[in-house]
């Protein structure tokens, strides 16, 4: 999955029992929409669901309905989420 896609997924986007998360990307400045689905290994997603009521006790309501959410309760940035990444590997 590219950064924007993941930053861009929302909590009603996944189907966890299935092992799938769905992938609508709305292209800037068109009127067309892509998707796709993303199936995710089994252990991807009990992580995930670690990550969803682990989530859900610290923000019971959050301010985005983002699938990842910052530390105040807010949609990751892209940018961000990409400098991290980056920055994890200089180590």
């Amino acid at each position: 999955m590219r950064v924007k896609e993941v930053t861009e997924v929302n909590i009603e986007d996944n189907d966890l029992k299935e092992g799938i998360i769905i992938i609508i990307i709305i292209i800037q400045e068109t009127k067309f929409r892509k998707s796709r689905i993303v199936r995710i290994h089994d252990s991807t997603g009990k992580i995930l669901k670690q990550y969803i009521a682990k989530g859900d006790s610290i923000f019971p309501a959050p301010k985005s309905n983002s699938f990842f959410l910052s530390d105040t309760g807010m949609r990751l940035p892209t940018c961000k989420v990409r400098s991290t990444f980056c920055q994890s590997f200089m180590y």
